[in-house]
């Protein structure tokens, strides 16, 4: 058995979230590719170099945890249950596990190599719009998705994963209590020392307050990622149980302004309504991949980086 040193688990007080900016020559690789003139090997050694430049920059910037910031592709539900319409099993072979090992071999020492991905209520709403056969039974196509899922994080944590971040697209649902019930069944299955996070897709501000503090309380997760955004519209804070940790992220407007004291002051404001040991925050994240350039998140990394340990 391969022995994994015990890491530093989050919450940490900062945090990259989201998409990385996609530097030019992996952009103009993958244009090659497409154009016939390289092939997929020589993309794969561009997006390597892509994100070894990102992991160097986080942990230059002093980040403890480090993603690979979706450069290689995001993780999708086919890569966790397959792409056969009739089946729902993870493949050992699946894109996850290579892009996750590829990263856990970038990251130095006693930094935490994280791994997004769908979350599993995401994808047991792929599967189900995927075959029409799966709508009437319900309840054993989530029994499916929650053991190939298991299975998915059970790999992982093999390699040295010790941190995940589910990506849920199911918090505008008004089915919350079994949407919730299918990620809390993977939560609840797997080891103590994998530290499993939240980030609902809030950003377009669509969904009923009643439903986002519904699931709030039904998700079983420590971390919620939610948008500063969505704190601005709804009273959250006062809604979310003691204890768990909310990673707040920074609206674009206070990345671009680069405004630390306004920064600052926002989660000071936060502060008076859920307890600051309990409060991080991140970048955005919700920014097109092509919008941002890599000097550009820098300086956003590097803004959020000083306005927490202003804080903390």
């Amino acid at each position: 058995m391969i022995y994994f040193p015990q890491p530093i688990l989050p919450p940490f007080r900062c945090e990259f979230v989201g998409d990385a900016a996609v530097p030019d020559a992996l952009s103009e690789a993958r244009s090659r590719k497409a154009a016939g003139e390289i092939s997929a090997d020589d993309v794969a050694v561009a997006e390597d170099h892509a994100v070894e430049n990102l992991v160097k920059e986080l942990y230059e910037l002093g980040f403890e945890e480090i993603s690979d910031g979706n450069l290689r592709g995001a993780i999708t539900a086919g890569d966790l249950i397959g792409t056969d319409p009739a089946q729902i099993v993870f493949d050992s072979e699946s894109l996850l596990l290579r892009n996750f090992n590829s990263l856990r071999s970038m990251v130095p020492f006693g930094v935490i190599a994280r791994q997004d991905l769908p979350s599993p209520a995401s994808v047991y709403c792929e599967a189900i719009g995927r075959n029409s056969e799966f709508a009437g039974c319900a309840e054993g196509v989530a029994a499916n998705v929650v053991a190939a899922m298991t299975d998915a994080m059970m790999a992982l944590y093999g390699l040295g994963c010790r941190s995940v971040l589910f990506i849920d697209s199911t918090w505008g649902n008004p089915d919350l209590d079994f949407l919730a019930d299918i990620n809390n069944r993977v939560a609840a299955s797997l080891p103590p020392d994998m530290a499993v996070a939240m980030r609902p897709l809030l950003a377009d501000m669509d969904y009923p307050v009643e439903t986002v503090v519904g699931r709030m309380k039904a998700e079983s997760v420590k971390s919620l990622y939610i948008h500063s955004q969505a704190l601005r519209r709804f009273d959250l804070l006062e809604h979310v149980d003691g204890g768990r940790n909310i990673v707040v992220g920074l609206h674009p407007e206070l990345e671009e302004q680069g405004c630390q004291d306004k920064i600052v002051s926002l989660i000071e404001l936060m502060s008076c309504k859920f307890p600051l040991e309990c409060l991080s925050i991140s970048n955005s994240g919700i920014d097109g991949r092509e919008a941002t350039n890599y000097s550009g998140l820098r300086r956003k990394l590097r803004l959020i980086k000083q306005a927490a340990e202003a804080t903390w």
